[in-house]
């Protein structure tokens, strides 16, 4: 049951049956697993009572010093035996419902510093940054953080980032002006391209911009950009930042394109979709030639100003937001600037904007409302799917229903002002 939620929400899986191969040495496959996972859950029954095999999973995680969550899901007292193995650590009362039980569980990952897990997980542990899980067998989980992705094949996804790519394109031009001011036959990579749209419309007519190398994770987008972009000098690549192989990957790319080393990595809205942005920027700035820089543009919705709003409908909407999968880690930008030092970036700025309604059409203004609002309905759909008996999620759909729209129309009025959350940082090598 525990097992079927997690992999709703996204959630690798691994179970004995399945990956074990016939023949293959149980105990030797388990502690394997045990030497690469963050946390040790689990699940307190009758049965798993009764397994020595689970005894030794107690011991092994508790010589490891491993966090271990037990998770009862039945109203069996426990035995001599657990309570003894047990004594340090407080079990999750599931017995009387899984879905409170669930909730603390969750809680309880939350929680939990796995800084020094052999994966080098990222401690920055937000709601919509959930751990990977590993399922031995019935009676245990093993878990490790995972990235957040989203659907970026999504129509209203595909039409938000459209939309918001343009809105950020003019406030990105006068950056893009000084940062290649100095350049020639400037070579560019760009992490998180998408279907190309953005970075070919912000410096892709550009005269001093001789090829841009544009990678993302998603085969979708990247089949749609190379689609879009043939014979120019976008060069799209299925390629994804987290993945064990990302250094070597683009090392290999810049090898074979007689790439000495890159005057310009450009990051936008990519940063609050990581599990480890450190080590990606240490990555990115490997990639860059000497004196080269690079831009980066996220959110922090910390810096969002809006009056009036007698009845907190915005915040209402954003505090809900903070509790959905796949929205990201909303509070990114201010990390950006302690990111950059500690990968080894020097001249560091920040490029104040000021992102709001002063001045703003009509259709400026719904751009505003929907990059930052339109998308909460349907990500709330989608919990509901992962969680079918959650009153809570069911709650928060019923709220958006009758709120989102008014918020749009609030957007609209002359008196209304929005300020947006976001940042910009440039640095250099």
């Amino acid at each position: 049951m525990m097992a079927n939620a997690l992999q709703n929400l996204g959630f690798s899986i691994w179970m004995d049956k399945e990956n074990i191969k016939p023949g293959g040495n149980f105990l030797r496959e388990i502690s394997n697993a045990f030497l690469h996972c963050g946390a040790f859950i689990l699940i307190l029954s009758k049965e798993a009572m009764e397994s020595p095999w689970v005894e030794i999973e107690i011991a092994t995680a508790v010589s490891q010093k491993l966090p271990l969550i037990p998770f009862k899901i039945d109203k069996e007292p426990l035995s001599t035996e657990f309570s003894v193995a047990l004594k340090c650590s407080q079990y999750i009362d599931a017995s009387d419902g899984f879905q409170k039980g669930m909730k603390y569980l969750i809680e309880t990952l939350q929680s939990i510093d796995m800084r020094d897990a052999d994966n080098n997980f990222d401690i920055r542990l937000e709601l919509q940054q959930l751990p990977e899980q590993i399922v031995l067998n019935p009676t245990q989980t093993i878990i490790k953080r995972i990235e957040n992705k989203y659907n970026t094949v999504r129509f209203k996804t595909q039409e938000r980032l459209r939309l918001q790519g343009e809105m950020f394109s003019q406030y990105n031009k006068p950056i893009y002006d000084e940062l290649f001011e100095s350049l020639e036959d400037a070579i560019v990579l760009d992490i998180g391209c998408n279907n190309g749209n953005n970075i070919y419309r912000d410096i892709g007519n550009r005269e001093n911009c001789r090829k841009i190398i544009g990678i993302d994770c998603s085969k979708e987008v990247y089949e749609q950009a190379v689609d879009n972009y043939q014979d120019t000098k976008l060069t799209p690549l299925l390629v994804d930042c987290e993945n064990e192989n990302f250094e070597q990957n683009i090392f290999k790319i810049m090898k074979d394109n007689s790439i000495e080393g890159f005057d310009l990595v450009i990051i936008s809205m990519v940063l609050l979709h990581l599990k480890a942005p450190l080590k990606v920027l240490k990555s990115a700035r490997k990639f860059l030639k000497k004196g080269g820089r690079i831009f980066i543009r996220d959110i922090d919705d910390g810096l969002i100003v809006t009056y009036p709003d007698p009845q907190d409908l915005l915040k209402k909407a954003k505090d809900i937001d903070y509790k959905l999968l796949h929205t990201g880690v909303r509070h990114c930008g201010r990390e950006i600037f302690s990111l950059l030092k500690a990968s080894g970036f020097h001249n560091i700025k920040s490029c104040g904007e000021s992102i709001d309604t002063i001045n703003k059409d009509y259709d400026e203004r719904y751009t505003m409302f929907f990059a930052n609002f339109s998308y909460i309905t349907e990500n709330i759909e989608d919990m509901i799917k992962m969680f079918p008996n959650s009153e809570e999620f069911r709650k928060y759909l019923e709220w958006a229903k009758d709120n989102i729209d008014e918020i749009e129309i609030m957007f609209q009025s002359d008196s209304f002002f929005f300020k947006m959350g976001t940042v910009v940082f440039v640095a250099e090598k």
